[in-house]
This record gives C-alpha cells, structure tokens and sequence, in this order.
C-alpha cells in the first residue's frame, strides 16, 4: 500500500477512492508521512460483541494494551478503536500472558456468549422435535 493511499485525505488525489468504500477505517483520521517514518506501528483491535459501548470494558482492555505500549489513537465505534505505539520503544512480541498483536479483544465475554449459543441450540435440537410431534399427535 502507497503512503499516499494511507495519508489520503480530503482533496488528496486518493480521495474518491476513499469516498467509495464503507466503514469507519475508511473514514479515521489518515496516518501521517511522519508517523510512517518514525516507526509508529497501528493496529485496529475489535470486539465482535461490540463490547467498547462499556466504559469500564474499554479502559480495562485499554490498561492491558498499555502494558505493551499501545495508546488509543480513535475509537471508531462499539465495535472497532485504533491503537499506536513506538515500535523501537517495545521490540518484544510476548508479555507476560498478553499477545500485543491480538485483534480480537471479547475474550471470557466471547467465550460466555459461544457457551450460551451452544446450549441453547442444544436445547432447539431436542426440543423442537419432540413440539413437533406433540403438535401432530394432537392435532391429527
């Protein structure tokens, strides 16, 4: 990707390209020639449960990114928040318990909705059959 298209912005030739697609990345604040060159890293962390709309979520998963150096650039929506740090500043890949280059943020919460799903299609499974007989017996 062209340095151009990552520091696009209004009347910037990259600008009906950008216009085009959808979504909250393509309308962030664009990364700066300067911060490409300093060794500013970026990474877009996500909750698929939408789990950002939770102050006290957020500044938890916000501490833990801390640890290895991130800091919130912008907080896109419940879903999506842009992070940076100082590559040179932070050169490990582990800490501690923490994978620094994770993405997906939900965690136990994840974990938690996954469980209740699981069950409840379970239920759905055996349950809806036996209704449906029911049902016919009586009705026949």
């Amino acid at each position: 990707m062209a340095f151009d298209s990552l520091v696009a912005g209004p009347g910037s030739v990259a600008e009906p390209a950008r216009r085009t697609q959808v979504g909250p990345e393509e309308t962030a604040i664009p990364y700066t020639l300067g911060e490409l060159a300093d060794g500013w890293e970026f990474k877009t962390i996500r909750s698929q449960l939408g789990l950002f709309v939770s102050r006290e979520f957020r500044e938890r998963i916000l501490a833990e990114e801390g640890r290895a150096g991130w800091v919130l650039v912008e907080k896109f929506d419940d879903h999506q928040m842009r992070l940076k740090r100082l590559r040179k500043l932070h050169p490990e890949p582990q800490v501690d318990d923490y994978d620094p280059y994770r993405i997906i943020v939900d965690g136990p919460e994840r974990a938690r909705q996954a469980w209740s799903e699981g069950v409840l299609a379970l239920l759905a499974i055996v349950f809806v059959p036996v209704i449906i007989c029911i049902i016919a017996a009586v009705c026949s």
